[in-house]
């Protein structure tokens, strides 16, 4: 059965604004000025979170709506207050060191007040090719990159590059539960008629080019690289032979068509002359959908999540309430459908059928009852001396989502809401100033949650990549500067990386290695940028021992020495390293 999420442009975020179907467009924009309702520029409130790819909040994070910046708290929290957007291409994107970057497009109201997610990917280096004679590089799965010989330049001077090409690359399953959150901007594309309309995911994937100093590579006008999606075994069957193919712009936050994909077997192939985003999608007819949530006693259900499915086929899309309650966009039109709403631990509080829609259609929710309860959790942090945790963190795990919230003088306390009334989680507290952690489990019902004293004592949390190049050693030590670990599942390896500065000139490492636990597993690639040179893994052979390999929140520790080519000149590299896993 058919499993592809619809990701229907409105339902991804909170919007506010009626979208017309298949209207003309500009070629930048996803609205016309011929439009009676087209306002250039509102001001609007916009909130939301992000997190890492196992759904963990990711603090630091450089959020952006027109021309205003803010970063996200602890929590992955942020506000972007009063800001100027387009109404029918409001674009937030977000950016941090190690990831790819993440971004929401949505239809946002005047003086409105708009929720959105964003999970971001690892920018992880997934393999190496040799420019000049080109090559491939493949995931678990099959999907692939290809890049023909001599089709490389460096992007900022178009300049011919001739060295290795570093390949980040990730491959979005369009029938995951978080592929709206994963996915850059919304479903809506830029057709070839200069169209907007909606579209029907089949598999998407990012793909960034790097040399081993971190400069960005594109592909030379006039050629191509190939690209392999895998498509799941569950959209096989409904998959058309040939699809329309997709990139993202990343200047107005919309897919824009570009070419077409073949179905082979159980991928789409086809051809692109750049790199960024690329999408496999089918366009589908829609009508403009408005729903207004509110609880039996009249009060708006905010942030509250919506999902609707086609009742052939067990797809469906997801998205936000606003503050006052509405969601509005596209759904498919002449279709009948399901609406459901759920809360913050994904129950469902309601659900009704609704369709089919051939026209606009506006329509009221009520729900009639909640299963969710407010809850809130304070104590006190204490050290390995039993004293009062200064400055630390603290973590709440519920099973649905991961809070996070600073310790102060020992005091910390969260707001939040449970899905029972006994319901279990994991506390997680983080003494930084003496490098150490531990975790408790805790059992949380309604109202008032009071731990107690509850030590941060246990575990080292210490992190640092030390290595040497030539004998010339450096260091890269959080939080001055950035280092990153994590498991990525599509091609079975680890990936650690880290990145300073000093004095102006940039230092970096990044490695990986095959599967997830201790042991010794060759490198499989290793770049390294510092002020005596650098050079990538090649060719060359480098065993690594792992030491530590904790869960996701634990740690990664091991050490490997080796050589390292930087076109004919060997340098020999030794590493030491432990990186907390996200």
């Amino acid at each position: 059965m058919n499993q592809t999420k619809l990701l229907l442009a409105a339902f991804l975020l909170a919007v506010s604004t009626l979208i017309s179907c298949q209207k003309e467009i500009s070629n930048d924009l996803a609205f016309t000025t011929q439009d009676p309702t087209y306002s250039a520029n509102i001001t609007t409130t916009i909130e939301g979170r992000i997190t890492d790819e196992l759904s963990k909040p990711l603090q630091g994070v450089l959020v952006k709506a027109g021309s205003t910046n803010v970063v996200t708290n602890i929590n992955g929290e942020f506000t972007l207050t009063n800001v100027s957007v387009y109404d029918k291409a409001a674009f937030v994107q977000a950016s941090k060191q190690g990831y790819f970057d993440g971004s929401r497009t949505f239809i946002a109201k005047q003086g409105g007040s708009h929720y959105v997610e964003i999970k971001m990917l690892p920018n992880q280096s997934i393999g190496t090719i040799n420019a000049a004679s080109g090559g491939s590089v493949t995931l678990s799965n099959g999907t692939s990159v290809t890049l023909p010989a001599s089709a490389v330049v460096v992007a900022s001077s178009n300049a011919p590059y001739t060295g290795t090409v570093n390949v980040s690359f990730a491959w979005i399953d369009p029938t995951s539960n978080n592929v709206d959150r994963e996915m850059p901007g919304d479903l809506r594309g830029i057709s070839n008629a200069n169209t907007e309309v909606g579209l029907q995911t089949f598999g998407m994937v990012a793909v960034e080019l790097k040399s081993p100093i971190g400069e960005k590579l594109q592909i030379a006008a006039g050629k191509k690289a190939a690209l392999k999606f895998f498509l799941p075994a569950t959209l096989t069957a409904t998959s058309p032979n040939e699809i329309a193919l997709w990139s993202f712009n990343e200047n107005n936050g919309l897919w824009k068509q570009e070419g077409t994909a073949t179905k082979s077997g159980t991928f789409y192939n086809a051809e692109v002359s750049h790199f960024s985003f690329w999408n496999c999608d089918a366009p589908f007819p829609t009508v403009q959908f408005t729903a207004t949530i509110k609880y039996a006693n009249g009060e708006s259900a905010r942030r509250k999540m919506v999902r609707i499915r086609r009742t052939n086929t067990t797809g469906f899309t997801t998205g936000f309430t606003d503050t006052a309650g509405v969601v509005r966009g596209l759904v498919p039109a002449n279709e009948a459908l399901i609406l459901e709403v759920l809360n913050e631990c994904n129950n469902i509080l309601h659900t009704q059928n609704i369709g089919p829609f051939s026209a606009a259609a506006n329509i009221a929710v009520t729900i009639t009852g909640s299963t969710i309860q407010a809850a809130t959790v304070s104590g006190t942090a204490i050290n390995c001396s039993s004293v009062a945790i200064a400055n630390g963190i603290a973590d709440l795990v519920t099973g649905q989502r991961t809070y996070r919230t600073s310790i102060v003088n020992g005091a910390f306390s969260f707001n939040l809401s449970i899905c029972s009334a006994s319901q279990s989680a994991t506390l997680v507290i983080i003494d930084t100033a003496n490098s150490q952690q531990n975790s408790s489990t805790i059992t949380l019902v309604p109202g008032a949650n009071n731990v107690g004293s509850v030590s941060g004592c246990g575990t080292s949390i210490t992190q640092f990549i030390n290595y040497s190049v030539n004998g010339t050693p450096y260091s890269i030590l959080p939080p001055a500067d950035s280092v990153t670990a994590g498991f990525n599942i599509q091609n079975n390896r680890t990936v650690v990386s880290g990145y300073t500065m000093n004095a102006g000139s940039m230092r970096s490492i990044e490695f990986s290695f095959s599967g997830n636990t201790v042991g010794t597993s060759n490198l499989t690639a290793l770049r390294i940028n510092s002020p005596s040179g650098g050079g990538s893994l090649g060719s060359n052979v480098i065993p690594a021992t792992i030491t530590e390999y904790g869960p996701a929140g634990g740690f990664i520790a091991g050490s490997f020495s080796g050589n390292i080519s930087d076109s004919a000149i060997i340098r020999t590299v030794q590493c030491t390293f432990r990186v907390r896993r996200y």
